[in-house]
């Protein structure tokens, strides 16, 4: 019921010409190799997970369905792994083979957990209760702890170097990208909840 091919579609085209028009961009305005695929990551990448599921649970109203919200973390989540594994490899300066390329993507463990998760629905299988509640609780404490962690290894002093490359980054980020793709979703007549998840890829932060 939660299949929402043009949600699906839409999001997934959308990160990829994201992931496009930044390499084009960051090809042509940042010249040292070593520092472009970090750039382009961080333009084309929301943080979906950490950040955008919290804001969009926020958003929505107690007891609303969730279920394509859990649908595009399935199919999106893998995607900008491929796509961070395929970029930081191209401008990693380090030659892998395609078949080096192919494992370490299928290696990437938010790649073999989304595979699993995947089997466990389609075989309907079930996890010991006790086990599944305290995996439940783990799984409840790992955005504010991300968050704490992130602000607490964040250095101020770090940006003095690179200020207008991140302030120009974020602000792609944070306010192009989502006027873009968020205005084309409003055009496309996405609303309630399908909008409410293309925030959370859209327009949270890297």
């Amino acid at each position: 019921a939660s299949f929402n091919v043009k949600l699906m579609c839409f999001a997934l085209l959308g990160v990829l010409a994201e992931w496009f028009v930044s390499m084009q961009i960051v090809k042509r305005t940042e010249r040292r190799p070593e520092r472009q695929g970090v750039m382009i990551q961080a333009l084309y990448r929301s943080n979906f997970v950490i950040i955008g599921l919290p804001l969009v649970q926020q958003l929505l109203p107690v007891g609303a369905d969730l279920g394509c919200i859990v649908m595009l973390l399935a199919t999106v989540i893998p995607l900008y792994n491929v796509l961070a594994v395929v970029t930081l490899e191209h401008f990693g300066g380090v030659k892998t083979s395609k078949l080096g390329l192919a494992l370490d993507i299928l290696k990437n463990p938010m790649i073999v957990g989304t595979i699993v998760g995947i089997i466990f629905q389609l075989l309907k299988l079930k996890l010991p209760s006790g086990l599944e509640h305290a995996v439940a609780q783990l799984a409840n404490a790992t955005s504010p702890i991300m968050l704490f962690l992130l602000g607490g290894f964040f250095e101020f002093g770090d940006l003095r170097d690179d200020l207008k490359t991140v302030a120009a980054i974020v602000i792609g980020r944070l306010i192009i990208i989502p006027a873009i793709m968020l205005g084309l979703a409003c055009l496309l007549g996405f609303r309630g909840v399908e909008f409410a998840s293309l925030l959370g890829v859209f327009a949270s932060s890297t």
